[in-house]
Order: C-alpha cells, then structure tokens, then sequence
C-alpha cells in the first residue's frame, strides 16, 4: 500500500531525487522567466473590461444574494420576537404553575402573580383567575396585578364586581385549551396604552379539565422595541402582523394598529401585499422582488413567528448597490494603479505556457470533485509544470489508495456500528413493559428506565406476575459494553427460571440464580441483583439482596428512608448458603424506588458524585411510579449537566396508589 505523499517526499521531487529524476530548473527556464518573456503584452483595455465585467456580474449577485439576506434578516427579527415570547410564555406557565400549587392559598397565589409580574419587565400586568373549589378555601379569584412604575394598579376584580368569567376572553381561553395572543387593544386604565395579551388556560391534571386561566398584558411599544433594530437600518422597513393580520408595528406614519393587510392594499396601492396576506393566513415562509414603497426595487420577506404572529422584513436594492458602488470605486482605483504596474512587468502572453497550466488546473478540478484517476499531461521540457505533472500523478496515486483504505474502515465502522444497533435493539427487547394492576381499591403501577453508558450495557431490570404476586428484580452487571450485555442476559434468564420454582421466594431465587452463575465463570464476571415481591391483594413486600444497594421507601408523608435490607454476595464468583430477607408491607401512597450505582455514581463536571443524599431528596416528592423515577431522572441529568456519563442509569419503582374516586357529574 503506498503512503501519504509527504512534504519531504515532494521536496524531493523538485531537486529530482525521488520519483521520475529532474534536475533543478535554471532561471533561464523557469516558469517564472517565461511569464515575464511573454505575458507581457497583457493590455489595460482587457482588463478594464474584466472589471466592468466583474461589477455588472458582482451588482447582480449582490442584488440576488439580497434576497437571501432579507429572508435570515427577517428570521433572525422573528427569532428575537420568538425568544421574548417564550419569556412571557415561561412566566405564564410559571404563574400557572404556582397557581395550581394545592399548597398555595388565595395570599400566596396574588403573591407570586405579583412577584412574577415585577420580574419580567416586558409585561406590565398579570391576571390569574381561578374558579370556585380550586383554591383551599373553595373560593373563586380573579385578580390583576399591576405594574406600579407602568401606572398599573392591582385589582381584585370580583370585588369591583367585574365578571371575568363571563367575558369572551375567558370563555375562549378556557374552552379553547391553548395558549392565545389577543389583538391589540386601548388600555385606558394603563394609561391609554395600546396593548396586547397573552392569555394562557389553567388545567387541573387531577380533574382533568381547565380551571381558569393566567395572562400577561404586554406594551406595544415592547414589541416595536424587538423591530427597532432593523428599522434604525438605511433602506431596511420592518413590520409586525398579529395573529389577525392586522399591522402590529410599521415605521410608515399611520400604519400601524390603523390598518389590515387588506387595507394596505386598498390604501397603499400594494398589490404585492396580497401574496403577503395569503402566506401569513397559511403560516409559511414567503420571499419575493417586490417594488418598494418609494417606488424602486427592493426584496420582502415574511417570517411566521410565535402565537400566530408575523414579521416582514423589505431591504431595498437602491442601498444594496449604494454600498457596492462605493466598495468598487475604491476597488476600481486600486485596480488601475495594479493594472498599470503589471503592464510594465508581464509583456508578452503565450498559450504555449497557458495550456499546460490550464491543463493542470483542470486535472485539479477533477481531483477537487473525487476524481483522482484522471490522466495527468505530460511535459518533456523539464520545466515547472513537468515537475508539477509529475508531482500530481504522484498524489493521485496516493490519495486513490488513501481513499481505498478510508472506504474499507468506513465499511468496517459501519458494521460494528449496525452490530452494536442491533445488540441494542435485542437488549431492550429483553426488558418487558412495566404493568399497572389493581385489586378492590388498591392500584399497584410500576415503572423502570435503562440508560446505558455505551451501546449496549450491564445494567437490566424484570417484572413477573405469578400466584397473585408482582415480582421484580434489577441488576447491575460488574462491567460495561458487549461483555455485559451477555452476563446480563444470561443473569436474567437464570433468575427467571429461578422465580418460576414453586414456593420460590425473593431470598431461594438469588441463591439459585448464584449457584447457576457461578458455574463455568471463567470470566469471574458478577452481577448485583436485587430481588422482591408485592402481593396485589394486601400489599405485603418481600425484598432480598445479592451485593445490591437497599432500595428506598417513600412513605405517604413524602419522607424517604432506606431500607434496613442485609445484603449477600454478588452473583457470579461466591455462593452464599442463604441470603436475607427483608418483608414489610406497602401501604397506599407509598411506592419503593431501587436504583442502581449509576445514579449515585453519577459525576458533574467537577468529578463531584450524585451521592444517596441527593437521590433521598429527589425522591421525596409525590406521584405514582411513573413520576418518582422521572423526577430521580431528571435531578441526575441536572446535577450531571454536559459532563459524560460513566455507568448504566437504572431505575425501578413500585407505588401503591388508591383508585381516584370518582367525582359527582
């Protein structure tokens, strides 16, 4: 196989000791003494005319890569628009948060409108209504939140016998079931201020139905700051559409909040708004030539944003070619003095030195496109460019068996690759689906999730329904990758073949399952394993160890505590002659959360470990199976944040949930 052309290798071909033999070329044949000899009859005129040429052909490309420009203008506008409203959205939903809070009285939840509302400085008022039955006290609320350096009062509406839950504005906000941008609207009590709202409907998750709603009044002057950038520009016009069409923000006097799209047309003579108006009723991008206000040429644009929102953005062309005239006239200048330098220098101009060179360039061309088989020309005067042919012949063969090599490791990447996605896909099929169950009024929900280190990893966890009992088991393998996987999936097929022994207990199935795997273990490979039992009837727990950590319960309270589980040897290398068994009972409202070391292994970027302090903590909260894992999840990922997982994340609960009554229609 032949290497890499070095640059000691090209050296030496150009003193001709390596490959075809050249000796050094005399200055009197080098390419340089021959360009001088005869490319001196280069003439201005010709390239006075490059230049013309090359400023018609820039004006054109500017013109069109205008067009490019006023559609990333007008996104980048939509995105600063995108981004404040997501602000406003987050506070929204983090008043609506706070609101549905069962903790939070009818004081704390006007404290929290109140503390939100002065944070986020785009919005001069809140409001937060809530209907009868939903706060502690069973009482409705609709309360508005002012801005008090806005001149915005607070107001409790019902006490000033407002009807808020009569109002249009509420009934679509509530029966709609979505977030909304009202039209722009004369605030008198905020100081006869145009404004717009972002309304925001209040679920209840348990109840399942919308309980009232939160919005945030929000300046128009707010919005015309996001455009103001690009309005400040020479030649630049930009514009914002609500969710209705109707003109938002315009730098044109007498435009906005005055008119529609349709009555621009009418009154503006604009009938390219008319494509305008179709795209923003559709919600798609729109990019055309248009003829400007002022009567010349110019590029529109129209960019959907956020809530039903548009933003239109028109550059005019007069400006574009403004700014290029100025560049080239400079350009222009320096131009002539090179031109006229060159005429004295370069002489004479010969295709007998051209075609070689174009040649050449053009096997370049071909090699730049992947086409490294192409016939190099040859020279015989022994000049620079028969040194060059000769050098190109040399790197195309190089790089063609450079390539094969590259081709032939992509294809072995490429299997391993597929290899691993199938191992993967076999792996996770082998992991069952977490079962819900109820008996009389108890719900038992179960709930796991794997998240391995590489491809395909160690850790597994099991559900198994026999004689009126859940099993469950979780494990930890005591590597990593391929190896692993394999130990894994033979752990689990051991241990289910032990749970499935009559009379088998939590304590029987490990010290089967260790005497199985700790035959033929060469690789002295072993597994951690958790084992248990719930009966669906009356909730009594049987729980055994083999080497792994003690799972947690969360009590009804929110309190968590471990487990007082005595642990036996792992499974693999040891035989314990019994392995203990810890039994108890679980309650409604309780659920017990196994893990395994990879979440409290888990590292920041500091090398600072999760720790079981953490996990205590991130289990205290209420909810099902489903949402304790989820939230052990989640704090893992945030303590971790971009720092590279170093073990499989495993995690398995079962909670004991009382049925939900059922409530009166």
């Amino acid at each position: 196989m032949s290497r890499p052309m070095s640059l000691t290798t090209m050296n030496d071909l150009w003193e001709g000791r390596a490959g075809h033999a050249h000796a050094a070329v005399p200055w009197q044949r080098s390419l340089r003494t021959r360009l001088v000899l005869w490319f001196g009859a280069l003439s201005l005129g010709l390239i006075a005319l490059i230049l013309i040429a090359a400023y018609w052909i820039g004006r054109q490309q500017l013109i069109d890569n205008a067009a490019q420009r006023v559609r990333f203008d007008a996104i980048r506008t939509a995105d600063r628009f995108d981004a404040a409203a997501r602000s406003l959205n987050l506070t929204a939903e983090g008043i609506a948060a706070m609101a549905m809070d069962t903790s939070m009285d009818r004081a704390g939840v006007i404290r929290m409108l109140q503390t939100l509302v002065d944070t986020d400085r785009r919005a001069i008022g809140g409001l937060v209504a809530l209907q009868p039955g939903v706060l502690p006290d069973g009482q409705p609320l609709a309360y508005h939140a002012g801005l008090p350096s806005a001149g915005v009062a607070d107001r409790d509406m019902l006490a000033t016998g407002y009807d808020v839950f009569s109002k249009d504005w509420y009934l679509r906000t509530v029966r709609g079931g979505e977030a909304w941008w009202s039209e722009p609207y004369l605030n008198e009590s905020a100081g006869g201020r145009w404004m717009t709202t972002l309304n925001l409907p209040l679920r209840d998750p348990y109840r399942q139905r919308t309980v009232g709603m939160v919005s945030l009044d929000v300046p128009m002057e707010t919005l015309s700051d996001l455009l103001a950038p690009m309005n400040d520009l020479p030649g630049v016009q930009a514009t914002l559409y609500t969710p209705q069409g109707r003109v938002a923000v315009d730098p044109t006097p007498g435009v906005a909040l005055k008119h529609d799209i349709a009555q621009q047309v009418a009154t503006f003579d604009r009938p390219d708004l008319l494509a305008i108006e179709q795209a923003h009723r559709a919600r798609r991008e729109y990019l055309s030539a248009a003829a400007a206000r002022s009567g010349d040429g110019g590029h529109l644009a129209l960019v959907p944003a956020d809530g039903g929102w548009s933003v239109q953005l028109w550059v005019s062309d007069a400006t574009v070619i403004e700014q290029l005239g100025e560049r080239f006239r400079m350009l222009l200048a320096g131009g002539l003095l090179t031109m006229l330098a060159l005429a004295l220098v370069v002489i004479r101009l010969s295709r007998r030195i051209t075609d070689p060179l174009v040649s050449l360039t053009d096997v370049a061309r071909r090699f730049a496109s992947g086409e490294f088989d192409s016939s190099i020309p040859k020279s015989p005067r022994g000049d620079e460019v028969d040194v060059l042919s000769h050098a190109l012949e040399r790197a195309g063969e190089s790089i063609q068996s450079q390539m094969a090599q590259i081709d032939r490791m992509a294809a072995a990447r490429q299997k391993l690759d597929s290899e691993l996605s199938i191992a993967r896909d076999i792996q996770r099929s082998m992991l069952p689906t977490a079962p819900s169950l109820r008996h009389g009024s108890r719900n038992l929900k179960t709930f796991a999730a794997l998240e391995p280190a590489k491809a395909v990893g160690g850790d597994f966890f099991n559900f198994f329904l026999r004689d009126g009992r859940l099993w469950f088991a979780i494990g930890d393998v005591s590597d990593k990758g391929i190896p692993a996987a394999l130990f894994m999936a033979r752990s689990l097929a051991v241990l289910e073949a032990a749970i499935h022994r009559d009379g088998a207990t939590p304590a029987q199935a490990l010290k089967e399952s260790a005497q199985m795997l700790a035959q033929n273990n060469e690789t002295c490979m072993f597994a951690t394993v958790l084992c248990g039992t719930v009966d669906i009837a009356n909730g009594e727990l049987a729980v055994a160890s083999a080497g792994h950590d003690a799972p947690v319960l969360r009590r009804a309270d929110r309190s968590v505590v471990p487990l007082p589980l005595e642990s036996g040897p792992p499974l693999g290398f040891e035989v314990a002659e019994a392995y203990a068994q810890w039994r108890g009972r679980l309650e409604p409202g309780e659920a017990l959360l196994a893990y395994t070391d990879g979440i409290t292994e888990a590292f920041d970027a500091s090398n600072e470990a999760f720790g079981e302090h953490r996990l205590l903590q991130a289990a205290a909260t209420d909810g099902d199976a489903t949402v304790l894992c989820e939230r052990v999840l989640a704090a893992v990922a945030g303590f971790a944040m971009q720092a590279p997982q170093s073990d499989d994340i495993t995690v398995l609960a079962v909670s004991m949930d009382p049925l939900p009554e059922l409530q009166p229609c």
